[in-house]
């Protein structure tokens, strides 16, 4: 609470998010526990006591501040220029902004992409840019999921994973119904193309022939 992370957030319209525990193993045989959030939480990323994300985002994490400044003050721009009265004459400085912000965003998009690199427990690396799913780019926030932040914490920290679950928390999303406290598997658009290769090595998710 002295932190100011709360649960408001999450029963405004259409705003609740997945949350996953995970029963792990250390080197030494103790037990315990990680916990996970999809994505971001009301601006928080990595609030103290929770996994962090499964990219490297300290790759990024300059250029996206950088980046996002760059576009919001094109965006200014643009609504300058459209505010305009006789905005025709301004037609192509408006579509120059435009080109630009779609670069800008293009680059920064590419540039998280390769920071995410996953890793198994036999060291295989899949990088986000490799994975197969069926279009030219993966999805947005593809990895970020509480399955991949939770087993790529436990491959990086030397842990072995037990057993995982998954529920959901807060209002209902209005594409996909879902309902507070109810256990779901791992989404199929993001996280079976990696959910795959990150469990290989993974003894309690062998599967007998």
């Amino acid at each position: 609470a002295d932190t100011g992370f709360n649960t408001k957030s999450i029963y405004a319209p259409f705003t609740g998010k997945m949350f996953g525990v995970m029963l792990c193993r250390n080197v030494d045989g103790k037990l315990g526990t990680l916990r996970a959030f999809s994505g971001g939480w009301a601006g928080h990323w990595q609030p103290p006591g929770w996994v962090p994300p499964s990219g490297h985002i300290a790759e990024f994490e300059d250029q996206r501040d950088k980046t996002e400044a760059q576009l919001a003050e094109l965006t200014q721009q643009l609504d300058a220029l459209k505010a305009r009265r006789n905005s025709g004459q301004y037609q192509p400085k408006i579509d120059e902004c435009k080109a630009e912000r779609r670069r800008l965003s293009r680059a920064l998009t590419e540039q998280i992409h390769r920071a995410y690199r996953f890793q198994n427990r036999l060291g295989e690396i899949l990088p986000l840019t490799q994975v197969d799913t069926g279009s030219k780019r993966p999805p947005t926030g593809m990895g970020e999921c509480c399955a991949p932040k939770l087993l790529q914490y436990a491959v990086r920290d030397q842990l072995e994973p037990l057993s995982m679950v998954e529920f959901w928390w807060g209002t209902s999303p209005p594409a996909i119904s879902r309902v507070e406290g109810t256990y779901y598997s791992s989404c199929e658009h993001k996280c079976y193309p990696i959910l795959g290769f990150m469990l290989r090595g993974v003894a309690a998710a062998e599967v007998g022939p």
